[in-house]
């Protein structure tokens, strides 16, 4: 009878600490209730907020489905377990590759790789640069064909090591190169394996300059230093020469000699006006491509050598026109010659000469 009544006031001490819905309550106390989300199940307790994290020695990706892509500095992949097999030739290594093509092996030995095979230089263009790749798994010596002389293609490296380049510069001597069309083919080639190929070099070598007129004038003057009196009877003398007092070269039978030999005794006269010591060289050249310089070179009738560059003057299509003005100190014949140049490296030339008279008395 004693052990019936200690069960039934056991069973009355339970009863007593639970709340009015039949639950425990989260003090432990009776008559409190929890409020209960419509999700969770009313009999279910939660002892900690959040998931558990994976241990430190849990493997890579473990927590997340994406770390295996993330983890891989090269774009690829790695292995599940965080080690990368593409040094030794694992499965990571035949994946794909982000841009989702499979990574092509390197051929395997010494192979050359030209970045073009096609090389137009065409009228103006002298030098131009190209890569040579090395394409294998070893480094790879280049190999060029014989060229002509006026044509250099030369490596800046002989060998090029796997996954580098070099430059292969080709440099056109328009000055010697023959006139007209330039069509060559050089052979370019790995000398100790496979790769490389024929490189097609195109230009176009325009001829050289022409000089149509290379005048002075006026074409005879005194020498520099002479008293003002005898400078006006110098001018007097200078203005009687009309057409004829002009040096002119290179004149052509259609007259364009002619013409400028009179343009330059007109120029003389009034040169004359104002200075009878010094006398101006014209020359007008023609080239297609371009005139890069002019000079004029010679002897001064005391000796000295005359060489000087002429200066720019109207240009108006492939035409310009270069002058230069002389003084002569002693008497004689002042002897020079025009030489332009061409951007092309080519030139022409031509020759004339001046009178340099004593002061008159």
């Amino acid at each position: 009878m004693l052990a019936l009544v200690v069960v039934v006031a056991g069973l009355v001490l339970v009863r007593l600490r639970l709340d009015e819905g039949g639950h425990q309550s989260r003090a432990g106390t009776p008559g409190e209730r929890r409020s209960m989300s419509g999700t969770v199940p009313p009999d279910v307790l939660t002892a900690t907020s959040g998931s558990p994290r994976p241990s430190r020695g849990a493997p890579r990706g473990a927590s997340a489905p994406d770390a295996a892509l993330s983890g891989a500095p090269d774009g690829q992949p790695t292995s599940p377990d965080g080690a990368d097999n593409s040094a030794t030739g694992g499965a990571s290594a035949r994946r794909p590759t982000t841009t989702g093509g499979p990574r092509t092996p390197r051929p395997a030995g010494p192979v050359l790789g030209l970045s073009t095979t096609r090389v137009d230089l065409g009228a103006v263009d002298s030098t131009w640069r190209l890569d040579l790749r090395g394409e294998g798994t070893a480094p790879v010596d280049v190999v060029v064909g014989r060229t002509p002389s006026w044509l250099a293609v030369v490596p800046n490296s002989p060998r090029v090591s796997p996954g580098a380049s070099t430059a292969l510069v080709i440099s056109l001597n328009r000055a010697a190169a023959p006139v007209g069309a330039v069509d060559v083919s050089v052979s370019v080639d790995a000398g100790n394996g496979t790769g490389g190929g024929n490189l097609r070099i195109t230009a176009r070598v325009d001829g050289s300059p022409r000089i149509e007129s290379a005048t002075a004038a006026p074409a005879r003057i005194t020498r520099a230093g002479c008293p003002a009196s005898a400078a006006g009877s110098a001018a007097t003398a200078a203005t009687t020469g009309s057409r004829t007092d002009a040096t002119t070269v290179g004149g052509t039978p259609d007259g364009t000699g002619t013409a400028a030999a009179g343009t330059g005794a007109a120029q003389g006269a009034a040169a004359a006006a104002g200075s009878t010591d010094t006398t101006t060289v014209t020359v007008t050249a023609v080239d297609e491509t371009g005139i890069q310089s002019a000079r004029l070179t010679g002897t001064f009738p005391d000796g000295r050598a005359l060489d000087q560059p002429l200066t720019l003057g109207p240009a108006a299509g492939d035409r310009t026109t270069w002058t230069a003005s002389l003084v002569a100190q002693g008497t004689g014949t002042i002897a020079y010659t025009a030489v332009v140049t061409g951007i092309t490296g080519r030139t022409a030339q031509a020759s004339g000469s001046v009178t340099v008279l004593p002061c008159p008395p």
